[in-house]
């Protein structure tokens, strides 16, 4: 019985790590991106201002800014939001660059998706979108 009872725990432990993951954004798509941040971040600003289609709406209340750890960047594209965060990486002449998710539906009900929580055809599409419309024109400056 004590086997028994060993066994499922363990299986439950493994299980639920689907769900229980280190870190607070442990699904994010992170690119290493060979300039210090605030190089980095004054490309997106660049970018901003060049493809202000990209600039989320103030009506939805979603603005970038620095948190201790992070500058969160949002973008704005068929209707959704694209959220991302920067951080200077281990090599501090380095950006870590995180694609974190989505919210869809914005004029509904604000759906937020992480991106690489499901690995599907939808999140292969969405990583794609953003690398070749926003990642990609970024990294050109």
């Amino acid at each position: 019985m004590k086997k028994i009872i060993i066994l499922i725990f363990i299986t439950f432990c493994l299980y639920s790590c689907n769900y229980f993951n280190a870190g607070s954004y442990p699904y994010a798509e992170v690119y290493t991106i060979n300039k210090k941040e605030s190089s980095f971040l004054n490309d997106i600003d660049q970018f901003k201002k060049e493809h202000p289609e990209f600039i989320v709406p103030t009506k939805y209340n979603i603005r970038d800014g620095k948190n201790s750890h992070w500058n969160f960047i949002s973008f704005y594209a068929n209707s959704k939001i694209y959220c991302t965060w920067t951080r200077e990486a281990v090599d501090s002449t380095k950006t870590d660059f995180a694609f974190i998710g989505i919210y869809k539906n914005i004029d509904k009900n604000k759906d937020y998706i992480e991106i690489n929580k499901n690995d599907d055809e939808e999140n292969t599409r969405e990583k794609k979108f953003f690398e070749t419309k926003i990642l990609n024109p970024i990294l050109k400056k």
